[in-house]
């Protein structure tokens, strides 16, 4: 999709009544829908971080978004696909902050040249014990990316016409770092699989933006 066309989309997903919670869990593996059911553990209290799916135009004037690959040494989500993002800093003054911030640090883009769009549903993700506050924004010029290399291995811009398809949900078996190898459902993207906390989140930004374009 062209951006300029895109462009006319984000007000109609900015005001959009979040889907959340059913959107989310077509992406949750059955194991963790168990664990979901019961109560959140509160001590010690949960965490918090916060992320961005930034759009953005490509050299051609088409749509596309940033993902990060994690690298090795990034404790159970290490090589993961991810949004840019991360921890709370004391110094941060809210999570829209959090994740402007984040986002300047792992790949290189200055905070003054996003636009916020909206915030999404939260995700809680037990092997961390977070809470993540995911945000849809966009840059209206292609991104120079510098990423941080202690903790990117490497950027995906992943096209909005690739993320539409049908064909890039299936079920995969993947090892995970609290059951073990167990089937999930996952997204391909950039032959990449994407599963886990950011799959959920995909899957309500896919929703929102399909049912407005």
């Amino acid at each position: 999709m062209d951006f300029d066309l895109f462009k006319h989309v984000l007000p109609k997903i900015g005001k959009m009544y979040l889907p959340g919670h059913e959107l989310q869990g077509q992406m949750v593996p059955e194991i963790r829908k168990k664990f979901l059911e019961n109560p959140i553990p509160d001590n010690p209290p949960a965490k918090w971080a916060a992320v961005i799916c930034l759009f953005y135009p490509d050299p051609l004037g088409k749509t596309h978004f940033v993902m990060i690959r994690r690298s090795d040494d990034r404790g159970v989500h290490a090589r993961q696909i991810a949004f840019p993002g991360g921890s709370v800093a004391p110094h941060d003054v809210d999570l829209k902050a959090t994740a402007l911030r984040e986002c300047e640090e792992e790949v290189g883009i200055e905070r003054t040249q996003i636009e916020v769009v909206c915030a999404l549903s939260q995700v809680y993700i037990p092997p961390s014990h977070y809470w993540v506050q995911p945000y849809i924004a966009y840059m209206n010029t292609e991104p120079k990316f510098t990423p941080q290399t202690l903790e990117v291995d490497e950027i995906l811009q992943v096209p909005l016409q690739e993320f539409l398809q049908e064909d890039i949900i299936s079920q995969q078996l993947i090892k995970t770092s609290y059951a073990g190898n167990i089937e999930v459902p996952t997204f391909r993207l950039q032959g990449h699989l994407v599963w886990g906390a950011t799959a959920m989140m995909l899957s309500e930004v896919r929703f929102m933006i399909k049912n407005n374009i």
